[in-house]
């Protein structure tokens, strides 16, 4: 027998931990029924010898054991862990929410999921995903009742202290924040989304010690951590350690955060996701690293950076803007005017961008479009001295022409 033995045993290893679908357990199903046929005969002669007086001890022993170990992987394969019944239907609707969800359909995943609640008000995760979508939605009291709803069915659930961490940080309310995302690195040590968590609720208190220990212990724990090395740079940044912060954004722009993905289902299925966050990151990086160049004087240096920067991430409207302000301070406004211009068109309501626009286009002598830079700016911030001066001498200067 020990050929079908080793297939059962190898077979369960390799396929069935791995895969819930049935079809992937039929294979075994042929050799458990040979074994599950000699149990039946194993038991009809045991129980046959006890009649015997003779064997009656030791049959009777043999037979305890049996039904004890029975009983126990009865137990075992017919528990019901996350409550479901037959029929209910409740973890089919709580699938096709988590489908709507994942299509940003939001408001259609919540009905799935108040009707798989309706069915089975103990199933695990659905006031989790509920409390998610209020998050996103900026409907930060019913995303806090929706979590702590979930942490009464699941005390031990990480993710919900960590997204209660996550709502305490919309709300500023600091202390909370620390307290849930602590609670969250209790119960999961490698937990990168609660560290950044904690070292914000303490950057948001001003506390840039407290901050930079955190991200030293996500670090330690996390690797690689491409979040905790920028925020370090910024940190960094803040404090006029430019020479530091330097070095952090390199070291982001160094790491390589797919290096040490395990292959597993979840992460491929999330790989795109990832892929644009820490392409983001680095863009922010190569930003953040032209910004330091500026202030260094290394003008060339920074335009290279500015330029990585874009070519990561072509809708950052704000690596436009300093480009274009860098081609106006080095009197190139040629090319300061489309970089400026492309700064508006991702990002109309920053008055700050259209006064530089309207900056590029007097110096150009384009003074009409320099004025309705100034108005457009205006508009948006009355109170903009600047944009308020630059108009009235933009508005002289043409009537001066004006024969």
């Amino acid at each position: 027998i020990l050929l079908p033995i080793l297939f059962v045993f190898s077979y369960m290893l390799t396929v069935v931990m791995f895969f819930v679908t049935d079809r992937f357990r039929l294979p075994v199903i042929p050799f458990l029924i040979i074994f599950s046929a000699f149990a039946l005969v194993w038991l009809w002669e045991k129980l046959l010898k006890m009649v015997r007086p003779a064997h009656h001890g030791g049959e009777s022993k043999n037979i305890a054991l049996f039904f004890l170990l029975l009983f126990s992987f009865s137990i075992l394969t017919n528990s019901n862990f996350y409550h479901l019944s037959v029929g209910d239907f409740s973890q089919a609707y709580f699938s096709l929410g988590n489908a709507d969800l994942k299509a940003g359909k939001l408001d259609e995943a919540l009905e799935k999921y108040d009707e798989a609640l309706s069915r089975n008000p103990l199933l695990s995760r659905v006031h989790m995903n509920k409390g998610i979508i209020f998050l996103r939605k900026k409907e930060y009291a019913l995303a806090e009742k929706e979590f702590e709803l979930e942490l009464k069915k699941n005390p031990q659930e990480d993710r919900a202290y960590n997204n209660l961490s996550a709502v305490y940080l919309m709300l500023k309310l600091y202390d909370k924040a620390i307290q849930s995302a602590q609670k969250a690195l209790e119960l999961k040590v490698y937990y990168p989304e609660a560290y950044m968590n904690l070292a914000l609720a303490y950057l948001g208190k001003g506390d840039y010690q407290k901050t930079k220990e955190v991200i030293e212990s996500g670090l330690k724990n996390v690797h690689p951590f491409l979040e905790a090395d920028y925020l370090l740079g910024e940190i960094y940044q803040a404090e006029g350690k430019l020479d530091s912060a330097n070095q952090a954004y390199e070291k982001v722009l160094s790491l390589d955060p797919f290096s040490d993905v395990a292959y597993n289902l979840e992460t491929l299925s999330s790989m795109k996701d990832l892929e644009m966050q820490y392409t983001d990151i680095k863009a922010k990086a190569y930003f953040n690293m032209g910004t330091l160049d500026v202030q260094q004087g290394e003008i060339d240096l920074a335009e290279s950076h500015l330029k990585r920067a874009l070519s990561l991430k072509p809708d950052f409207a704000e690596a436009y803007a300093n480009l274009g302000t860098l081609y106006d301070n080095t009197r190139r406004f040629s090319e300061a005017i489309p970089q400026l211009e492309k700064a508006v068109g991702l990002d109309p309501q920053n008055p700050i961008y259209h006064y530089n626009l309207g900056l590029a286009y007097a110096k150009s002598n384009r003074l009409e479009e320099a004025k309705e830079e100034f108005q457009q700016s205006l508009k948006i911030e009355p109170d903009f001295k600047e944009a308020e001066s630059k108009l009235f001498l933009a508005d002289s200067l043409l009537k001066s022409k004006t024969p």
